[in-house]
């Protein structure tokens, strides 16, 4: 019997708009086959749960923009 409710079928990567797949997906995958097959070293997939992470709500990307435009902002005497 198959479940009622599947992890991937409550994550946001798991479904997009117009296609089979959300724009993190790829992401999702790689952390869930790392913490399936490294569980005991669970920070071991540090690095595929941040990527997963900056591609659903952009953190980074947004803080590296704040910063440039500092920058900017500064270097014009603002």
């Amino acid at each position: 019997a198959r479940p009622l409710i599947t992890i991937e079928s409550n994550m946001v990567s798991g479904h997009g708009v117009h296609t089979d797949k959300g724009r993190c997906h790829d992401f999702w995958q790689r952390f869930q086959v790392c913490m399936q097959t490294q569980s005991p070293h669970r920070g071991a997939c540090k690095v595929f749960k941040d990527d997963y992470q900056e591609c659903l709500h952009h953190k980074k990307k947004a803080l590296r923009a704040s910063i440039v435009n500092d920058q900017q902002s500064k270097a014009q005497g603002k």
